[in-house]
């Protein structure tokens, strides 16, 4: 099973991690690190069998933690924390230097991405990224953290406080637990969810449909004018012979050059005898790989490329794939304003398939 990888950090309502006076300004967010509630959760923290820290945290840690342990007045909660952190394997992210202060660290000069997939694949445990801020935006950036545990301090910062995710890609997530702090903040662990992208491409068997088609050969640039033209010839063609399709379209790209594109847009049909600009064809059958984006289509290269990764045996490619666009249908004349906005569009992919060595 992978590790979980779980990051925990605070910050203000407006996502800032430290205050107006920049990066050594911690006033608005110190005060929320030491309440009850963040002190239960140090011990939670205590479970993760991996630390992950960057330099500048590993420095303050060692220079405060390992001492707690041994403080008669501390809070016994902190002493656990401290045990821990001096016993726990941790991995030190550093450019500038290859010493460790902590016990059981290594300081690495790597991608933090890469170094954390490795850590997925190997040992037991969940992988616990300590409030370090670059750490946490690379593996944001790299969708590698499964659980968020965010302290929100009650403040707006503004400008001049320094933000956590301006630069991180979208994604979504699930509130799991939420608790009020004696400080004032909300403390919200949110776990990922997974976004269809991330799942595995499926395995199905298609029948062959009946479509109307129009394929052309058109510059790249004036894709989304043929398409326009495409879906106007397909719905007078069903008007011409009073038919209807409350399929979804789809889109096939036979060939692509450096400047143009040879297409296909088409829609299934029923076995009625059509006459008109768009012409009949078909959809093959068989054997084929599926996968479903949902998104706007300037990001549908992250699910051809779970298309490309997947593992079809001794199943090959049988020709090209095609985009089935799921957010609308040619039941009624096209009419852009009644559909979804961009990022909700679901566009499912089709890969067919054949025996390695068959005939296309």
């Amino acid at each position: 099973m992978s590790r979980k990888v779980i990051a925990n950090v605070v910050v203000t309502i407006d996502g800032r991690i430290t205050g107006p006076g920049g990066a050594a300004d911690m006033s608005v967010i110190a005060p929320h690190g030491v309440s009850e509630q963040a002190r239960d959760r140090l011990l939670e923290m205590t479970r993760a069998t991996t630390a992950v820290v960057g330099r500048k945290n590993h420095e303050g840690f060692a220079g405060w933690w390992p001492q707690v342990a041994s403080m008669p007045q501390a809070d016994p909660r902190d002493q656990v924390f401290s045990r821990w952190l001096t016993s726990v394997p941790t991995v030190v992210f550093s450019t500038t230097t290859t010493e460790a202060s902590l016990p059981n660290a290594t300081v690495v000069d790597e991608d933090p991405a890469a170094v954390i997939t490795r850590l997925k694949a190997e040992g037991d445990g969940d992988i616990r990224v300590l409030s370090s801020i670059s750490i946490i935006r690379a593996l944001l950036a790299a969708d590698l953290v499964d659980r968020l545990e965010l302290t929100i301090a009650p403040e707006i910062i503004g400008a001049g406080g320094a933000p956590l995710f301006d630069e991180s890609p979208r994604s979504s997530w699930q509130i799991v637990d939420h608790v009020a702090s004696d400080s004032g903040a909300i403390m919200l662990t949110l776990d990922r969810t997974p976004a269809p992208d991330r799942a595995a491409a499926e395995m199905t068997e298609l029948p062959v449909r009946r479509v109307l088609r129009v394929r052309e050969v058109v510059e790249s640039e004036r894709l989304t004018d043929f398409q326009g033209r495409a879906f106007g010839a397909i719905w007078q063609t069903l008007a011409a012979a009073g038919s209807a399709s409350a399929e979804h379209p789809y889109l096939r790209c036979h060939q692509e050059t450096a400047t143009t594109m040879d297409v296909e847009v088409g829609v299934p049909v029923d076995d009625v005898d059509y006459q008109g600009p768009a012409e009949v064809g078909s959809l093959p059958g068989g054997p084929a790989l599926v996968h479903t984006h949902v998104g706007s289509h300037a990001s549908l290269g992250e699910a051809y490329a779970v298309l490309a990764a997947a593992d079809t045996g001794e199943l090959v490619p049988a020709g090209a794939p095609w985009e089935v666009y799921q957010w609308c249908d040619l039941s009624t004349e096209l009419d852009p304003t009644s559909w979804p906005m961009p990022e909700e569009w679901r566009t499912l992919l089709v890969q067919p398939l054949q025996q390695d060595g068959s005939e296309g």
